[in-house]
């Protein structure tokens, strides 16, 4: 469970880090290129594609927030019924010693 949440949060961020980084590269290809309509036509589409990342970043994370909190819901219950399937077990012993004490007394009954 922590590994998968590890694995999960370093993909966010390594996410994360990628995007900041390549807005920031973007930033100094700006400044050190002359402003061409070749050039100003990929810098718009590439800003457009940053943004689109950032939006499928942001609703990435938000799915795997609610997916974390699924699987800890299910690890909960999880835990419920391996105790209940425990006392269902433990009832089963009693009930099985029951009913060898009972047969035990009713064949030295005979």
């Amino acid at each position: 469970m922590k590994a998968l949440n590890m694995k999960l949060e370093d993909a966010f961020v390594a996410g994360a880090i990628a995007l900041v980084s390549l807005a920031f590269g973007f930033q100094r290809m700006l400044k050190s290129w002359k402003s061409t309509e070749a050039e100003t036509t990929v810098v718009i589409l590439m800003r457009g594609e940053l943004a689109r990342l950032a939006e499928l970043n942001t609703k990435l994370a938000t799915e795997i927030g609610d997916f974390q909190l699924k699987v800890v819901d299910l690890n909960n219950k999880l835990i419920d019924l391996s105790r209940e399937n425990s006392n269902l077990h433990s009832q089963v012993q009693q009930l099985t010693e029951q009913i060898m004490a009972l047969q035990s007394a009713l064949t030295g009954a005979k």
